[in-house]
Formats: C-alpha cells, structure tokens, sequence
C-alpha cells in the first residue's frame, strides 16, 4: 500500500508540473488581435490654434481623419521632417490650402513617428504627432518568465516522488 501511495504521489506531482507548464508557458507574450482598421479624429474648434488631439498613437493600417468646419481662422495640416520643424515635408501628407473647413484622411501603412503642423500657425506651436506602431509586433520581455522554472521544480518533484516510491 506505500509503494502505491508514492506512485500515485509522483504521478500527481508530475501531472502538476506538465499543468503548471500549460498554464505559464505563455505566460509574457503578446498576442496578436485581429480586427479592422481604425479611424482616429483630429479637430479643431472654433478659433483655436491647436490640433486636438495633437498627439496620437495608432497602429499600422489605421486612419487619421483632420477636419474642422467654419473655424474663427483658416487651417491646413501638413506633414513635416521634425518636432521642431516649421515647414511642409516634401512629399508628406498635406490637406491643401488653407480654409475654415477641411476633410482630410491619411492611412498610415508603416510604422513610425509622423509630425505634423498647420503651416500659417507654426509660429503658435500648432503642430503634432501620429506615433505609429505594428500590432503584431512582439516586446521582448523585461524578464525571463516562470514557466521554466516551474516546469523544472514540477519535474523534479515528480523524479523525487518516484524515486521514493521505487
């Protein structure tokens, strides 16, 4: 009767261990989300100089819609180099010329940090920022994970326990 309460014991403890691998073995990864597309808004109201928001993270593949309608001044939204840059990127995004109302989208397919500013108002710090991140992609981890050790400490104790039963 021992020797099968130690069989049982080791067996127990091995299934505990193969369980606690299941468990944790995913444990710190990301998983990726299927799913469309969004749409981010940027305003501006009434005689405001300032994009809101004027920051903005999004992920690869979303939309940025800017509009703003019969504003106190005319505004424009166009890509530039730098935070500290007040001039139009050659080849950026660009809503046009200046007007009260504007209805412009940018699709976003790659990732990146993308400035932005309203040319007649660089002077007033009317700029911002579309930081763009993959979804899919995978952080490393600060730490190694548990599942190791774990599995490592489950199989141990099941050897030990059927060691002792032998």
């Amino acid at each position: 009767m021992f020797n099968k309460l130690n069989k049982r014991n080791a067996a127990l403890l091995g299934c505990l261990g193969l369980l606690t691998m299941t468990v944790f073995a995913g444990a710190g990864s990301a998983v990726a989300q299927d799913g469309g597309a969004a749409v981010h808004e940027v305003t501006v109201t009434g005689s405001d100089v300032v994009f809101t928001p004027a920051d903005l993270t999004v992920d690869i593949g979303d939309t940025v819609y800017f509009h703003w309608e019969d504003t106190g001044m005319d505004h424009n939204v166009a890509e530039s180099d730098s935070a500290g840059s007040d001039e139009y990127k050659e080849g950026g995004f660009r809503s046009g010329d200046v007007a009260a109302t504007v209805h412009f989208n940018v699709t976003f397919d790659e990732a990146g940090t993308f400035y932005y500013i309203c040319e007649p108002h660089t002077s007033m710090d009317m700029k911002g920022t579309v930081t763009v991140v993959d979804p899919d992609a995978v952080e490393p981890e600060a730490t190694p994970g548990f599942a190791p050790l774990l599995a490592v400490i489950g199989l141990v104790g099941a050897a030990i326990a059927g060691r002792r039963a032998d």
